[in-house]
């Protein structure tokens, strides 16, 4: 299986109270440098998020993008 550094991908849940939705954009890089852009995630839960993807993807400029939308 190739294991490539660069790719994107879009998801949405639809959920009882509104639309939850993720965008990942990744660049090659030598090390995970995550950035995420949110409106829904508290500031103190940033950290524990940013471990949880550098877990999951080791290498790359890693860009994900968070939203909520109320029904």
């Amino acid at each position: 299986m190739i294991k490539s550094m660069t790719g994107y991908g879009k998801a949405s849940a639809i959920l009882p109270k509104g639309t939850l939705s993720f965008e990942i954009r990744t660049l090659n890089g030598k090390n995970a440098d995550v950035s995420l852009k949110y409106s829904i995630l508290p500031k103190d839960k940033e950290l524990a998020a940013i471990q949880i993807i550098s877990e999951s993807l080791h290498r790359g400029n890693i860009d994900v993008f968070m939203s909520w939308e109320p029904s």
